[in-house]
């Protein structure tokens, strides 16, 4: 697989959430670099790192941790293995944030303030290490500008977990384990 990126026409987001909430499906290879982006929330020609208004909601910190980074703050980190297709959930309170891995919690760790980014880009950061790219494949991205609720992001998990068939991945506790939610999918996206 080759090492890739997509970054998205800049376009101004209205609103900037204090309260995102994003989705990932993918499988990172060994040859990824450190500090890849899956998906990075930001403003062109600045560094989304060291924000408030930015934010790396899914990001790795090789060799296998997977955390979210927001204003030079490391908010919580999963572990997972390479070559392992998986489901994460990166979700702000308001207050708060907790990384998800298949359905279960990291640490949740405190973080505030409103957004400010007009971009995204998957696979790499908006602007600087043009040589971090994601070494892997990416099955599917989902932004909510709202914290879900735990019911609302287990929905969320189980319809990617289904969709993805990494079902297995997640914890027997999950609801959607043994079944898939009833809805194809449970919440309408609603293009900005």
């Amino acid at each position: 697989v080759s090492q890739s990126r997509y970054k998205a026409p800049e376009k101004t987001h209205d609103p900037h959430p204090a309260t995102p909430t994003a989705f990932g499906v993918f499988t990172m290879n060994s040859s990824s670099s450190t500090y890849v982006r899956i998906l990075s929330l930001g403003t062109a020609g600045t560094p989304d790192y060291d924000k408030v208004t930015a934010m790396n909601p899914i990001t790795n910190n090789g060799p296998t941790n997977f955390f979210a980074y927001r204003n030079n703050t490391s908010l919580g980190a999963v572990t997972s293995v390479y070559g392992t297709p998986v489901a994460v959930c990166s979700r702000v309170t308001g207050s708060n944030h907790t990384f998800f891995l298949n359905g279960t919690a990291g640490t949740t760790v405190a973080t505030s303030g409103n957004f400010g980014y007009s971009n995204y880009t998957v696979g790499s950061s908006p602007t600087e290490e043009s040589t971090s790219y994601l070494s892997g494949n990416v099955g599917e991205i989902i932004v909510y500008n709202a914290s879900l609720t735990d019911t609302q992001r287990q929905q969320i998990e189980g319809y990617l977990a289904w969709k993805w068939g990494i079902q297995s991945s997640l914890p027997s506790t999950h609801p959607y384990t043994s079944n898939p939610p009833l809805s194809a999918h449970p919440y309408k996206l609603i293009k900005p």
